[in-house]
């Protein structure tokens, strides 16, 4: 094995720690929510820091490969993904970490019939499943998981267009807790950014392994 075959698996067993935690993070916040516990919410809001640590360490070894190596073909396109990737990462980090501050600021006092009306549970599992996806197709070199993650059967869009609707007629019909439905629609945007932000590192996968640019477009 070359030196720079070495440094690829260090970079790529890096990034799956780097997967490792925000899965952990979005299960985390997941219970959280759902069973209103705010110290786990603190954990989540804690480790996010963790995270932000990982992906200044794994860029600077990215650019110590490139400056040693000069890599070409699909080593320089693996490393050009994980900088994108980690930065997906990051971000799914900071959603995380804004569920779990609202869960610590109380904003989030799940009522069940709102939460059964809009599907919530639903929406949230999708959005793991997809991060999940994600770190199989990466973890794997998997092509065929990543087009699966960004297929349009994979999308919950259509599951938010409804839940935003109930929530608008929620607010029409309860004024005085408007603030209560604007803070759910808030969580519904932070779910549709994972599953976004998961499907992007998807795009980056498939970059990686067949040189297809995929970034802005839609159905396959």
């Amino acid at each position: 094995m070359t030196h720079l075959e070495e440094e690829i698996l260090k970079t790529k067993g890096e990034t799956m720690k780097m997967f490792e935690l925000v899965v952990g993070q979005v299960e985390n916040a997941y219970k959280a929510l759902f069973t209103k516990d705010v110290s786990l919410a603190m954990l989540v809001r804690d480790k996010e820091e963790q995270i932000n640590r990982m992906e200044l360490e794994i860029e600077k070894q990215v650019e110590n490969v490139f400056a040693l190596f000069n890599p070409v073909a699909i080593d320089l396109r693996f490393l050009m993904s994980v900088l994108r990737i980690i930065y997906n990462l990051e971000r799914i980090g900071d959603s995380t970490k804004a569920i779990a501050k609202f869960i610590i600021k109380k904003k989030y006092i799940l009522d069940e019939e709102i939460m059964n009306k809009i599907n919530l549970n639903e929406i949230y599992e999708a959005a793991f499943k997809s991060l999940l996806l994600a770190k199989e197709s990466f973890e794997k070199e998997d092509v065929k998981v990543a087009y699966q993650l960004i297929e349009k059967n994979a999308d919950i869009e259509e599951l938010c267009d409804v839940a935003q609707e109930r929530i608008a007629e929620f607010i029409r019909q309860n004024p005085e807790k408007t603030e209560y439905g604007l803070s759910i629609l808030s969580l519904l945007r932070k779910l549709e950014r994972i599953q976004d932000q998961s499907r992007n590192i998807g795009r980056e996968i498939i970059f990686y392994l067949e040189a297809k640019i995929l970034k802005h477009q839609g159905k396959i």
